[in-house]
């Protein structure tokens, strides 16, 4: 599976713009495009090691084409589906912190409570977080 392949598919399946991904990790739109058409590679590290921490991935996975990368995909979109989700949920309710708004340390620790919650629930539903 190609960059561009395995680019478009997390990136949808946490279904993400490509400007908000763009501007997350500090490239344009049409950079994106150009990767997910296979027009373009990164040529800097520094874009694979800006996607593998916003999709909690190894660098690795970005720049190497294995057998298990399909099985992969569901995985990274999905922390990120629900890091968007949490991010979302904390944005709607600040308007329950008497008015005023959290730090971004606290927005973090709600986010971080948040996915531990998430990931507890999911064990229980079946043993299995990615079914």
């Amino acid at each position: 599976m190609t960059f561009g392949e395995k680019l478009k598919l997390v990136r949808t399946g946490a279904e993400e713009r490509q400007e908000d991904l763009g501007e997350s990790i500090g490239i344009t739109k049409r950079t994106i495009i150009l990767y997910e058409q296979g027009e373009r590679t990164p040529r800097d590290d520094k874009v694979y090691e800006a996607l593998s921490k916003h999709y909690n991935t190894p660098v690795e996975f970005w720049k190497e084409d294995k057998e298990d990368d399909p099985d992969k995909i569901e995985e990274y979109s999905r922390y990120r589906k629900t890091r968007n989700a949490a991010r979302k949920l904390i944005d709607d309710a600040q308007g329950l912190f008497a008015g005023g708004s959290l730090s971004d340390e606290d927005k973090y620790k709600v986010i971080k409570a948040l996915e531990q919650t998430f990931w507890k629930i999911e064990e229980k539903i079946d043993g299995n977080p990615f079914d």
